[in-house]
This record gives C-alpha cells, structure tokens and sequence, in this order.
C-alpha cells in the first residue's frame, strides 16, 4: 500500500491523505494519518517526497468506544416506554429523541434533531416548555412536572408528567437538558371516571331509605348514608372512625367484635353475614329494633 501510494505520487497524483497500519518492533499494529506533499525540480518533476505521518491508533479506539457508548446509550433509551429527549443548554435545540417520543408526538427523530419546540408545538406550550426549561437550567436542579399538556401529531392533545434534569458540563454549568415524560392522559381519564362514578354511587347511597354503614375488618366504620344519621341521631363525623358497635345496645355492644373476629376467621355466620332482627341503639339512649 504504501510503495503504491508513493508510485502514484512519482507520476503527479498526489495522495494528500490516507491512513495505514504499521507493524512495529513489538509486533504490534499502529494505525498512523499520513499527510505528503511534493517538491519538484525546474522542469516539474517530482524530486523529493514529504510524507508526516501521526499515529492515531488511540485516536481511533477512544473515537471507536465513544461511538460504542452512543450506540449502547441510545439502545437502552429506545427501550424505555417512556419519552426521553434531551437538548442543548443555549438554544434548547433537540439533540436526542427516543422511539418512544417519536410514536408520543407522531414526529421522526430526524425530523426534531436540531429543531426546537417552537417547531412542533403551539406557542403557547411551547413558551411553557421553554419557561420550564430555562427554569431547570438557572437554578441548576430536577423539576418535576405534574401535569402538562401537548398537542400532537398522531394523538392529538394529551396530558404528560415530565421530569427535567440539568446534565452538567466539565465547567460546572449545564450543558444539556434531560426530559423524561409519561403519558398520563388514560390514568387522569380513568380517574376522572371513576370521580364521577363515586359521585354517581353517593347521590343513590344518600337517597336510600335505609340505613347503609360500610365498616373495615376491625369494625371501624368508613361511612353512612343520610338515612343513618336520620336513624340514629349521629352526624356523620361522629360515626365515620368509631366502632360500630356504638350504635347497638348490650349485649351486642360487647359481643360484637367477637362476632367480627370470629366470621373472619372460620367464616361461619352467626350475627355477621345473616339477616336477622336486632336492636340499635340512638344517640339519646333509646333502644330501638331494625333489621340488620
């Protein structure tokens, strides 16, 4: 290669720069970055041959793990659910995008490398982004992002928890911006729902005639309807903590917990887990029957 080299720079076609292995006294192989020129004599023939050459083998085998790394680092990032993206501290220019992220907003990753949000995103949610962004990197701290909303291109608007960190550089201030966002748009939908479905419940609860109590394990009440309160003479915040058994008279005052601990543990109805016909007792004293 290199007798070839120095033939073609003889007659005229100058290789200005090539790259080759060397073998050494060691018996090691060195990548060297060969640069040549010529000099010629009066009638333009070549006379000497200037060749410079630069061992860059470590050169190439940092340049080659540093690749490596990348590739590793993007890999790991592409397998996340979640959108990662990271961007340049001074114009907040995206330099990173995973998969993940490209499928959130509907935008390919060549298409935002380079690309701030004002580019993808109304201005209003794109001020808000860079607000925030500006935020992470002056007071060089995580922030955390409860909610936010994002227009997209394949989903439309959805609803993200995005955390943002400062990645620091080798002067101490930030160098880059790392986001991590979920999508949170089915869980605030879901409970929303079942908000609703709650308030739904609580209007017939309220409505019943009867007395509905709903108590733990232990016996401790969780909550009554209004019908309750009309019964027994309890506000609400009376009853809700306190043991049931506050509202029955003896001997079932007592014995209740008992009858609780017992179906519990064999479950076997005695009182608890049949209909039967007992006393309660109102907040005055008096006694009165129901059926349980």
């Amino acid at each position: 290669d290199v007798m070839a080299a120095f033939q073609k720079i003889q007659t005229g076609n100058v290789i200005a720069r090539y790259e080759n292995h060397w073998l050494m006294r060691d018996g090691s192989r060195r990548l060297f970055d060969w640069s040549n020129s010529v000099i010629t004599d009066q009638q333009g023939q070549v006379d000497y041959i200037v060749s410079v050459g630069v061992d860059i083998t470590d050169r190439k085998r940092i340049e080659t793990e540093m690749r490596e790394t990348r590739n590793f680092l993007q890999t790991v990032v592409d397998s996340l659910p979640l959108m990662v993206f990271v961007k340049d501290a001074k114009e907040l220019r995206f330099v990173t995008f995973n998969h993940a992220g490209e499928e959130l907003i509907g935008v390919k990753r060549e298409d935002l490398i380079g690309k701030n949000d004002y580019d993808f995103f109304p201005e209003e949610q794109a001020d808000f982004f860079t607000a925030r962004d500006r935020q992470v990197l002056a007071e060089k701290k995580r922030l955390e992002i409860d909610e936010e909303p994002i227009d997209t291109a394949s989903h439309g608007r959805r609803l993200l928890h995005t955390i943002k960190v400062p990645i620091m550089g080798g002067d101490g201030n930030p160098a880059y911006l790392l986001g991590i966002s979920t999508d949170i748009t089915e869980r605030k939908r879901m409970e929303a729902e079942l908000i609703e479905s709650a308030k739904r419940i609580r209007a017939i609860h309220d409505t019943v005639i009867d007395g509905i109590i709903t108590i733990n394990e232990r016996g401790v009440v969780q909550s009554v309807n209004a019908a309750v309160e009309k019964i027994f003479g309890y506000g609400t915040d009376e009853v809700v903590g306190s043991n049931v058994s506050m509202l029955m008279p003896e001997p079932y005052h007592s014995a209740h917990d008992g009858y609780l601990a017992h179906y519990l543990r064999k479950g076997e109805k005695r009182v608890i887990g049949l209909g039967r016909e007992v006393k309660g007792r109102r907040k005055g004293g008096e006694e009165f029957p129901m059926e349980l």
